[in-house]
């Protein structure tokens, strides 16, 4: 098993998947959270190859994004030639890698598992995570502010495109520096999350006038 080739030949599909994707879940998105899993794993430790893997395909049966599909991600690593243990252990990560909710249990097993997660996570934060969330919003038709429209921080997935830019920072951003697994990720996420609370109170400010 070659795992250039493969990590090549991955990355060429994503991106050629997402070319067109207008809802922050693009291949920028898809990098930044392979820089940061990779990053993160030179410190905490893990499988670098199953954790490249994984941070490239964590998108790509995704639901938020234009182009879901399943059984896309077997097909590709099958096609590859990818080992079966890396297979098994890439499925877990990307099973388990989203925010769905408070009470939704997405604790992963494995420190590739946790580092993946946190490179996730740390892209729906700060400046990126701003834009990416306005981005979405506009993809997917969703106004940015409604004060009628509460937030829900444990909404079902059919209720999420109801409501708004703005209350995603309480249903989901705001929320994530507190779950983040390693205490790299922790460190790295402190910051980006003063930055969202500072634009929020801008915002408001602004609102009111």
């Amino acid at each position: 098993m070659n795992k250039d080739h493969i990590i090549q030949e991955i990355e060429k599909r994503v991106k050629e998947q997402c070319s067109k994707d207008t809802s922050g879940h693009d291949f920028s998105h898809t990098n930044r959270v392979r820089r940061n899993a990779i990053k993160i794993a030179k410190i905490e430790g893990g499988d670098l190859f199953v954790i490249e893997l994984a941070a490239l395909l964590h998108d790509v049966e995704d639901w938020k994004t234009g182009n879901y599909k399943t059984g896309v991600v077997a097909k590709w690593v099958d096609e590859i030639g990818v080992d079966d243990i890396t297979k098994e252990k890439v499925n877990t990560i990307i099973s388990k890698i989203s925010f769905k909710g408070v009470n939704h249990d997405d604790k992963m097993d494995t420190i590739e598992g946790k580092v993946v997660q946190d490179a996730d996570r740390l892209d729906a934060l700060g400046a990126i995570g701003i834009i990416r969330s306005v981005q979405y919003g506009a993809a997917n038709q969703i106004t940015y502010h409604d004060p009628l429209i509460k937030p829900d921080p444990n909404p079902p997935k059919e209720k999420i495109k109801k409501s708004t830019s703005i209350n995603h920072f309480y249903e989901k951003l705001l929320l994530l520096k507190d779950r983040m697994n390693t205490e790299t990720a922790k460190k790295m996420a402190k910051k980006r999350h003063e930055f969202m609370e500072l634009f929020l109170k801008e915002f408001f400010k602004e609102w009111e006038i």
